[in-house]
């Protein structure tokens, strides 16, 4: 990204990366499980041979053990595997093919300054509400302010399928790497995460495909992004807002139509007809 010149007092861009910064995913193919295996304790023994420090993990059924950045269980009836920050951004994409299921992707933009932006996030924060003075505001914002810096502000909840923040990346992290560094970062849960994880595996340029997702994700919820995503870019098609005609159908699919199923193989589609006024066509097998 090209080098910004200060407005309205923000320290100009340096630099920004779109990245994977987290997947916890799950299999129960046999063979896929004895790969994941293999992988898994490849990296396992190179962290061994570096020094690095490995300890035992039980969750949730797993047996297994965690260890920089990555995370490995059994259980009898399937593995998991999660990645985090860089080794999740590096090798993602090697486990993917071998999963059923993701349960967890996140994506982040990390944008460093020329100069330490020490208020951007509660910044960000009065900007939003000064606009809730204006318009009326669904969502859930919260802001976290520790008295030695270092501000996150939350978007959302944490029990729902997506999840944003923003953060002091350079003060969280303690690493001058990072020196800087705000980050914004989507935490996207089951069932949406395999999707998501499925539409970018598939995107040519995963670095636009990701800045595109981020800085959509986070506008849409009045969140500023300093920075611009190609706008020639076709970007992921999961970002794509869903009308009130596809929430709509979506409700029906998942909550009416099973109990309609189930209704009709107790054999009441009399009584359904007559309550919902409309005719049923039933096909065989039903």
């Amino acid at each position: 990204m090209s080098k910004k010149n200060q407005n309205n007092g923000v320290p100009a861009i340096t630099r920004a990366s779109f990245t994977v910064d987290w997947m916890t995913a799950t299999s129960n193919r046999q063979r896929s499980r004895e790969q994941i295996g293999e992988l898994a304790g490849a990296y396992l023994q190179a962290q061994i041979d570096l020094h690095n420090r490995v300890q035992l993990w039980s969750s949730y059924g797993y047996d297994g053990w965690d260890t920089m950045g990555m995370r490995w269980g059994r259980r009898e009836q399937d593995d998991i595997i999660q990645l985090r920050s860089e080794v999740a951004q590096e090798y993602w994409e090697v486990f993917l093919p071998l999963i059923t299921n993701v349960s967890r992707l996140d994506l982040c933009a990390t944008v460093q300054f020329e100069e330490h932006p020490i208020s951007w996030v509660s910044d960000a924060y009065k900007a939003i509400q000064n606009v809730a003075q204006d318009l009326p505001i669904v969502r859930k914002y919260s802001i976290i302010q520790p008295l030695v810096g270092g501000d996150t502000l939350y978007v959302g909840s944490r029990q729902s399928a997506f999840f944003g923040r923003i953060y002091d990346k350079g003060m969280e992290s303690g690493l001058n790497e990072f020196a800087n560094c705000i980050r914004w970062e989507v935490e996207v849960k089951k069932p949406m995460a395999q999707q998501l994880a499925s539409e970018l595996a598939g995107q040519a340029d995963k670095s636009a495909a990701i800045s595109s997702f981020v800085h959509g994700w986070f506008s849409d919820r009045l969140v500023e992004c300093p920075w611009t995503p190609d706008i020639g870019y076709s970007a992921i098609q999961f970002l794509r807002k869903r009308t009130s005609d596809d929430i709509a159908l979506a409700w029906l699919k998942s909550q009416v139509s099973p109990t309609i199923q189930r209704l009709i193989s107790r054999g009441k589609l009399a009584e359904l007809e007559q309550s919902l006024s409309i005719q049923i066509s039933v096909r065989k097998g039903v």
